[in-house]
Order: C-alpha cells, then sequence, then structure tokens
C-alpha cells in the first residue's frame, strides 16, 4: 500500500532522526528518472558514500523498493550497507546506497562509468530524487506477499506465506501440477518446482507496484499472471469491521453476512430492530432489520455513508451499493446452478441456514403442522450462524430477506431470500426465487440487507 510520510525528522539531520528517517522508508513506494553516465544527463559523479556504517538495528532488515515511470531502484541491506538494482527503460545497472546526513546517498555502475544520485526527503514529507540534472518526485512501495492465487490460461501459481521470507505453495504449468518452495526479496520470488523422476523447474515470479498482476519466466516461459485478494474489510471504526468476500463471477467483493445491527449503529447510532414477542432482534451481531430500502436512514442511505467516509479504504474504481437481482443470483447459486443456497437437496440439510423451523412453531404457532426442521432459534441469528454457503457467504438462506435494487413494473423493490418468520417452503427457498416487492419506504423485522463492492460501470 502506498503511504505518504508525515515527519519532518528529517530536517534536523541527527542521528535520532536518521534512524526515523530509515524506519519511515519502510512504509513506502518511490518513483524516479535522472542521473549522468547517467544515462539521464552529463554532470559531475555527484557526492560519494558517507560514513555511516548501517549498524543501527533499524537498517538491519531495509528492503525498499523506489518507483518513478521507466524506472525502479531496489535496495536491500547486505553486509557492508544498502545493494541492489537500478532499472532505467529497461536497463538494470548495479546500485550501492549509504544514509548519510538523513539523504540516501547512491552509486550505480555503468559501462560508461560510475554516476550518483540523492534521494532526500521534501517539507511536505514525501520523497525526490535528485541527480547531476534533474530533481524528480518519488513515491515508495512495501511489498506484501500473503496466500493467494494466480492465474492465466497456461499457469497457475498459488502461493502461502511461510517463515520469514519463505514461500511454498503448487504449481499448475505445462500440464503438470507441482509443488514448490522458495522465498520472496521485495517484489520478486523465486521458487523450485519438482515432480519425482523428473528435472526441477525453477522459476521468477515479479508483482507489479499495485500488486494485482505480475511475470511468470521459467525457461523459455514468460507469462503474466493476475490476482485479486480473496477478502475485502471495511473498518467502521470502534472494532466493528465490515468483510466482503471476493466474487470472480462478479468482479467484485460480496458482503460475507447481511448488514449487522452494530455495523448500521456505526451510522446511526439511536437505531433499534426491537424484539417480537419477548425475543430481541437488536444484538449486535444479528441482521439489522426495520430498515426501509430508501428514504432517511435506508439502506441506500448506508451504502452512500460507506462511500462517503470509508473511500479510501474501497478498491478503487469501485463504490458500494446493494445488489442488483441477477447478481444476488449469481452468488446464490455458486456458479452451478443449484436449486438452492446448499444445494439440490430437499429438505434443508442440518445447518443450511436460520428457517422459520420446529423452535419457532412451538414458540409462536405450536397449533400448526411440524415443519420438518430444527436449527433451535425462534428469531434472528447472529449472521455467523445463519449457514455458509460454498463461496463462503453467510445468510443467503434464511434469516431476513434481503432488499435488492431489482424493480418490478410497479413501484416496488424485489427482495431475495428468506425470513426465519414466514413458512419454508420448497418454492421460496430457490436461488432464483423472487419473492414479492416490497415498498421501498416499508419497514419490518423479517427484512434487512447486504452490501456489494461493485466496479462502477
Amino acid at each position: 500500500m502506498t503511504e505518504r510520510m508525515h515527519t519532518s525528522s528529517f530536517m534536523h539531520r541527527d542521528a535520532a532522526s536518521v534512524a526515523c528517517a530509515v524506519l519511515a522508508l519502510l512504509c513506502f513506494s518511490v518513483s524516479l528518472a535522472t542521473v549522468r553516465a547517467d544515462p539521464f544527463a552529463a554532470g559531475p559523479d555527484g557526492a560519494g558514500a558517507g560514513a555511516d556504517p548501517f549498524h543501527s538495528a533499524a537498517l538491519e532488515r531495509f528492503e525498499q523498493i523506489f518507483i518513478a515511470e521507466n524506472l525502479t531502484i531496489r535496495l536491500r541491506q547486505r553486509e557492508g550497507g544498502l545493494k541492489g538494482q537500478f532499472t532505467y527503460k529497461g536497463i538494470t545497472y548495479p546500485t550501492t546506497a549509504v544514509l548519510d546526513a538523513g539523504q540516501l546517498r547512491g552509486k550505480c555502475e555503468s559501462k560508461k562509468g560510475p554516476w550518483s544520485y540523492v534521494i532526500d526527503v521534501t517539507d511536505d514529507g514525501g520523497f525526490v530524487l535528485e541527480t547531476s540534472s534533474s530533481r524528480i518526485p518519488l513515491t515508495t512501495k512495501e511489498f506484501t506477499w500473503d496466500s493467494r492465487e494466480w492465474q492465466s490460461e497456461e499457469v497457475t501459481l498459488s502461493t502461502v506465506r511461510g517463515k520469514g521470507n519463505g514461500m511454498a505453495g503448487t504449481l499448475q504449468f505445462r500440464g503438470a501440477q507441482l509443488k514448490w518452495r522458495g522465498s520472496t526479496e521485495l517484489d520478486r520470488l523465486t521458487g523450485t518446482a519438482a515432480a519425482t523422476g523428473k528435472t526441477p523447474i525453477t522459476f521468477t515470479f515479479t508483482q507489479d507496484h499495485q500488486g494485482k498482476r505480475g511475470t511468470f519466466r521459467a525457461s523459455d516461459v514468460v507469462v503474466a499472471l493476475t490476482s485479486e485478494p480473496t477478502t475485502l474489510e471495511l473498518d467502521l471504526g470502534e472494532g466493528v469491521i465490515m468483510e466482503f468476500v471476493y466474487v470472480k463471477a462478479l468482479k467484485g467483493w460480496v458482503g460475507k453476512y447481511e448488514v449487522t445491527n452494530g455495523q448500521f449503529r456505526r451510522y446511526v447510532a439511536s437505531h433499534s430492530s426491537g424484539e417480537t414477542r419477548g425475543h430481541s432482534l437488536d444484538g449486535g451481531r444479528q441482521p439489522v432489520v426495520k430498515v426501509s430500502f430508501n428514504g432517511q436512514r435506508s439502506a441506500i442511505d448506508f451504502c452512500g455513508w460507506l462511500n462517503a467516509t470509508r473511500r479510501e479504504q474501497i478498491p478503487e474504481g469501485h463504490r458500494a451499493r446493494l445488489p442488483t437481482g441477477q447478481e444476488w443470483g449469481t452468488f446464490a447459486q455458486c456458479g452451478d446452478d443449484r436449486e438452492y443456497p446448499w444445494g439440490n437437496e430437499w429438505p434443508p440439510p442440518e445447518g443450511a441456514g436460520n428457517f422459520y423451523d420446529e423452535t419457532a412453531r412451538e414458540t409462536f404457532k405450536p397449533t400448526e403442522p411440524p415443519t420438518g426442521y430444527r436449527d433451535g432459534s425462534a428469531v434472528t441469528v447472529e449472521v455467523e450462524r445463519s449457514g455458509r454457503n460454498d463461496w463462503g457467504i453467510y445468510g443467503i438462506a434464511g434469516n431476513v430477506w434481503e432488499w435488492t435494487s431489482q424493480q418490478p413494473s410497479n413501484n416496488r423493490r424485489v427482495i431475495r431470500g428468506l425470513s426465519c418468520f414466514h413458512a419454508l417452503t420448497k418454492e421460496d427457498a430457490k436461488c432464483l426465487c423472487l419473492q414479492w416487492g416490497n415498498k421501498p419506504t416499508q419497514r419490518d423485522k423479517s427484512c434487512g440487507f447486504r452490501v456489494v463492492v461493485m466496479p462502477v460501470r
């Protein structure tokens, strides 16, 4: 993640500021472009290495990438100082650098001779590259390697984080699925994959600056791979988090759970979902109900509040909103056209969802015929207990109906899913059952909503 550093300690150039400067550099990614025998311009060699011996604990694990258009500098702490590569317009030069008087002073070697550069901190806490002829604003990036899958039509690379810089995983390559082990250095992963009786395959994989794409190289193969994070979280403050699951078929994120009372109260602190016949619907992890589709303090307004107040947490080019009816059907069916959110069997298996069950019948309408299902709750339950589908999304079957943006022919909005307050029927439980359209201003105990984060079209 690219960040900005806000500090003035670099301006003092004392020993304390040197340590602060190094720690701050670890949080960023940088942009560059210029120097002399130096590929940018002719000029003097510039200043040489400073006297700092780099024995500070703050420098022991220094790893940083500085980036600009057509230019990347990679620096890592090695024995004797910082060493790495300076790449400009596809040409890579060996480089060394030291921290001297609050600046990074570097040297590169080329066939035309050595040349120098300085990376300094500006008054507003940014970075700048200075050469004999140019002054270029810089940014920085800290690369992270996590457990995910990188794909193309030819190659699938799974990565699993190990100890330190260690990585492992599986590699689908040339028709074989292989296990591999390796390690990371900044934006680059190096691994070796082997199958019994076959020659090991050594490969490299380099992330781009956004961490969504990369280049895989093995023997004579060079392939671009792409990946999307599988989860998204929005921090609503005071320990309240909204979790989302990435759905590849929709190219966006779907709320892992229905919106809870606790989450909605971060928007409207006074909201209460109330109770029914002495049973509370107002627990912090129960789904929020008595929320209209639009109007004041509505599902639509909640999505607008997220977009306005959590803009930096929402991926660029996306926005939070209610799902369309078609989107709801997609994440309910999990990509395989199943009849019900849990599969194709009827009645629903144990744990499939929170429905109008034997507990509810015995509590509210004991004279009615048995339902044939028991989940142990007469009313809504905590969203984690509402049944999980194969894509890791909860509450698709039961708990509360959910508002969608789908509009039938009249002035209503379609609700989807099932409610624990209404009879469990084979037809109503189907993924593609549209239910009826509620008035957009309607607020009742059986209807809540789920948020999706989708690309802006």
